[in-house]
């Protein structure tokens, strides 16, 4: 089975170094945010977590809060991000019965690629994806996916996707391949009707 994972929410807690690192931003623009800073915030691209926090869509506002979002958390933030507890045990299960592994994330490449090393997760994965990985803009997670099942020539029908956000579930409807939900993610009480609801990253190996 070809199973492609989300990376926060899913398999690593990168709330408290995302949630500073927003926090700093909103303290060093003095922004009064029309949203609280809470977890359900992480998932989408940062450019949307941005908007939502800031109420600000003018691009050149946008622009500076990435640029101090970035700095801080790649310096910082990405350091305080935590795995979910029986991860590392479950890749090296599915690795050990030949399942082939990916990540497709919209977490920049640059702090995937840090947390693949600071986790030394790299020996499991056979690609590591990004909306930014390639040469050319990709927008959203089901492009995404679509480019990671195109770029391996994997089979539909022997590819899954795990996340933990309805957004997750939607992608890999759109792209025609299964999906797990990842209930200890950040989707809150939203209930993802496609797919398998999983308790504990352990329920993985077993279901596969």
């Amino acid at each position: 089975m070809n199973v492609i994972f989300d990376l926060d929410g899913t398999l690593v807690n990168s709330a408290p170094g995302v949630l500073g690192a927003l926090s700093h931003v909103l303290k060093k623009h003095q922004i009064e945010s029309p949203t609280i800073l809470s977890a359900d915030l992480i998932g989408p691209p940062l450019r949307e977590m941005l908007i939502r926090l800031s109420g600000s869509t003018m691009a050149d506002d946008l622009d500076l809060m990435e640029q101090t979002f970035k700095s801080y958390y790649d310096e910082i933030g990405i350091f305080e991000t935590t795995q979910y507890e029986g991860v590392t045990q479950m890749l090296s299960d599915l690795m050990a019965s030949k399942h082939l592994l990916f990540i497709a994330t919209n977490k920049r490449a640059a702090p995937t690629r840090s947390l693949m090393k600071y986790f030394s997760w790299d020996q499991y994965f056979v690609g590591t994806y990004s909306l930014n990985s390639f040469d050319f803009l990709i927008k959203d997670k089901a492009t995404l996916l679509q480019q990671v099942i195109n770029t391996h020539q994997l089979f539909k029908d022997e590819t899954i996707y795990i996340g933990d956000r309805p957004e997750d579930a939607e992608a890999a409807k759109k792209c025609e391949i299964n999906f797990m939900h990842a209930t200890w993610g950040y989707a809150n009480d939203e209930y993802c009707s496609f797919g398998t609801v999983l308790e504990r990253p352990n329920e993985i190996a077993m279901l596969l």
